[in-house]
């Protein structure tokens, strides 16, 4: 069977236009595992002997190197998305209920601070919202209330 060149020239641009909305139409965050876990991350307020420890508790995916590289989205459950909806709620005054279900309400609320960050509006959680989301933050001494902090105000 002969192909003319002119379809064999057609048939690999749709392959490679279909290729490529495939891949456009991904969120970045589909290749990361979901966070499945959250923790008290310590870090140091202040430099030198006026430095005070203090934590934060925040979602994280606790098999890998680096906690942040995960993401969560709507039909994700536990006390990763918990961690996410204490902080919408302590840090943007978002009114959410803090169950660990992470439904269209949570999404919307996660969409609106992302927006009020100039970030990409999807209402989903990964490494680039964490880093540049607000969490709160309890001072290591007694775990009162600190303020709320996103990694990019640390550096």
């Amino acid at each position: 069977m002969h192909i003319s060149r002119w379809a064999r020239t057609v048939a690999v641009a749709l392959v490679v236009a279909g290729a490529t909305t495939v891949a456009a139409s991904a969120p970045a965050s589909a290749a990361l595992p979901v966070c499945n876990a959250a923790a008290w991350v310590s870090d140091i307020k202040g430099h030198g002997q006026f430095g005070r420890e203090f934590r934060r508790y925040q979602p994280l995916r606790n098999d890998v190197v680096h906690f942040n590289q995960c993401y969560l989205a709507v039909g994700t459950r536990g006390e990763a998305v918990r961690a996410l909806q204490v902080a919408l709620n302590a840090c943007y005054s978002r009114g959410l209920v803090a169950d660990g279900i992470y439904g269209t309400k949570t999404r919307d609320a996660l969409a609106a601070v992302q927006r009020s960050l100039g970030r990409t509006a999807d209402g989903q959680f990964g490494p680039d919202t964490e880093y540049w989301m607000r969490f709160p933050d309890y001072w290591s001494s007694d775990g009162t209330f600190a303020g709320c902090e996103s990694s990019w105000e640390r550096r």
